[in-house]
């Protein structure tokens, strides 16, 4: 799709910079980020603020103008979620973290739903139904992603592990005085295809520390879920991650979700004995583990 566009025909020269935009550019996925920072237990604001210094002492700039695109907290609450207490206290908690990104000046831009044909959990596989996705999320951070190098940004990071974004950061790649950065929580969650952009991974930026675990030291009683479409790719993991912890939620609190090595199943990790047991009990295709 971006190659087939005519800006992509536009010649170097002829694009109009402009002096005043910011050299330095940082295009966050919300999703990606806030599914990353949930796994690792850790204070968003906090993961925030020391990706983007980490950021920006790699580059070696002193401003970063930064985007965040994420969905609408209230219209998921509304739409996507049973409206339970959690569900609430999760909706307040990332509305005040856009709060909190607004007045660290970054750029944030929210997001609803349209009915899809998507894929969703049963209990015992992911089957094809109809569903509400977010809309314009990925268009949104590409589009971005061009008109930061359009308007004169000469390093332009991406925040995300979605293949999704290949042609546009490649289209970026191949242009002389650019320079594209991809930024990730751990190596598994960004697609190779993006990582091959960062010139053999000098330019991959990972945000995880060297031996970083789940903070939460709590003992786990596990249900184990198997089943799970191994083809899927493991930058793609973090949904199924997503998925398996929506539908085990309303058994109780979830300290963890992890997906096998190689992807066809996972283990639900609960904080009480009773809510593992219901769970395997309930569900069809679970065992207690």
């Amino acid at each position: 799709f971006f190659r087939s566009c005519s800006f992509f025909n536009i010649p170097v020269s002829a694009m109009q910079e402009d002096p005043r935009y910011p050299p330095a550019v940082l295009v966050i996925d919300g999703g990606y980020f806030w599914l990353s920072v949930r796994k690792l237990a850790a204070d968003p604001r906090m993961a925030f603020l020391q990706a983007r210094e980490e950021i920006k002492k790699r580059l070696g700039v002193d401003a970063l103008f930064t985007s965040y695109f994420t969905l609408n907290p209230s219209e998921h609450f509304a739409r996507m979620t049973q409206q339970s207490a959690q569900d609430k206290k999760n909706m307040v908690e990332m509305e005040n973290f856009l709060k909190f990104l607004r007045e660290q000046h970054v750029q944030v831009k929210q997001f609803g739903y349209k009915m899809q044909t998507v894929a969703t959990f049963n209990g015992r596989e992911l089957v094809p139904t109809k569903g509400l996705v977010q809309c314009g999320v990925d268009c949104a951070i590409a589009t971005q992603l061009m008109v930061s190098c359009y308007r004169g940004a000469k390093d332009i990071v991406l925040l995300s592990g979605d293949s999704d974004f290949e042609n546009p950061l490649r289209t970026i790649h191949d242009i002389p005085g650019k320079t594209v950065w991809v930024a990730g929580f751990h190596t598994k969650s960004v697609a190779g295809a993006l990582k091959g952009l960062t010139y053999d991974g000098k330019n991959f930026i990972n945000l995880l520390p060297e031996g970083a675990q789940q903070q939460d030291s709590r003992p786990r009683y596990c249900v184990k879920v198997s089943q799970l479409p191994s083809s899927l790719a493991p930058e793609l993991w973090h949904t199924v991650e997503w998925l398996v912890e929506e539908h085990f939620r309303k058994f109780g609190e979830i300290i963890d979700v992890t997906i096998s090595d190689e992807g066809s199943s996972a283990k639900v990790g609960f904080a009480h004995k009773d809510d593992a047991e219901q769970a395997a009990r309930v569900s069809p295709c679970p065992m207690l583990g």
